[in-house]
Order: C-alpha cells, then sequence, then structure tokens
C-alpha cells in the first residue's frame, strides 16, 4: 500500500470522531471559512506536537485538554439564553485540538517509520474534504432537523460530549 493511501486511511480511522461535531457546528451557523481556519490551527499544533515536541509532555497531561471543549459548552451553555456571536476561529482551533489530541498518541510512530511530509501533507490535503462532507451532513434533511429540535444545546452538549471523551 502506498504512503498516500496509508495517510488517507489513518486521516479517516482518527477524524470520524470529529464529523459529528463539525456537522453540528455547521448546523449551528458557524461559517464555513471560520470552521476550516479551526481545522487548520489544529492540526498544525497537533502536527508540532506529534512530530516530536510532545516527548516533553507526559502522555498523562495530554488528556487534560479534554477541559478546553468542556469549558466552552459550558460557557455556550449559560450564554445561549442571549444572543451571542457564534464561535470564532480560536474557539474552534481549540475545539479541534482537544478533540484531536488523541492523534498525538497515534502519529509519533506512524511519523518515526514512514515519510512525514506525506503524512502531513495529506492530512492538510484532506481537512477541506472533510469540512465539506460535514456541511453535507448538517443539510440533509434528518441530520438538519434532529439539529434543529436539539435547538440551543446541540453545539454546548456535543463540545461536552468531544471533553469528556478526551478526559477519559
Amino acid at each position: 500500500m502506498s504512503t498516500v493511501a496509508q495517510a488517507v486511511g489513518l486521516f479517516v480511522v482518527t477524524n470520524l470522531d470529529d464529523l459529528a461535531l463539525l456537522a453540528v457546528l455547521v448546523a449551528s451557523g458557524v461559517s464555513f471559512a471560520r470552521l476550516v481556519a479551526g481545522q487548520y490551527l489544529a492540526w498544525a499544533a497537533i502536527a508540532v506536537l506529534a512530530a516530536g515536541v510532545v516527548a516533553v509532555v507526559p502522555e498523562d497531561a495530554l488528556r487534560w485538554l479534554g477541559l478546553l471543549p468542556i469549558v466552552i459548552g459550558v460557557k455556550e451553555l449559560l450564554e445561549r439564553e442571549e444572543e451571542q456571536a457564534p464561535l470564532g476561529t480560536p474557539s474552534l482551533a481549540a475545539i479541534a485540538f482537544a478533540g484531536g489530541i488523541d492523534d498525538v498518541g497515534v502519529l509519533p510512530p506512524v511519523f518515526a517509520a514512514a515519510d512525514t511530509a506525506v503524512f502531513v501533507a495529506v492530512f492538510a490535503a484532506l481537512i477541506v474534504p472533510w469540512c465539506l462532507l460535514a456541511r453535507w451532513i448538517a443539510t440533509r434533511p434528518p441530520v438538519a432537523a434532529a439539529i434543529e429540535r436539539l435547538g440551543r444545546y446541540a453545539v454546548p452538549v456535543a463540545l461536552i460530549a468531544v471533553g469528556v471523551a478526551v478526559l477519559i
């Protein structure tokens, strides 16, 4: 199997959990540009960590990044009564980073055994199509109806769930 095919497979496997959250964010009105920008910022941070900086951070400490989406989710729940601006790029990047921190555990051995540049390039190239897929999912009538029924709770609950998953 080629390195590119391996990278595509690894991207899909490590980002399936992210797809539902991206769809909820799109359905809640987050602009596509902000969503993509947040994903790229998070991927850049994850790639740097996975490429070696993570060696100085104890593995057990990484899971505490799950607190980021929990805090953002709770903040969103508390502020949903008032009209507010949609999540900004830094918040979206923090959410994506915390949700993707498990990649830091998966990628270093891959980077050590394969062509790191190919994996980084393939992952970066797949961010926009992945966000487009999330947008497509979010606009399917049954999904859109479910998210609308959940109303103001959809994004905060999804964020809290991501945070809890990272913590445990």
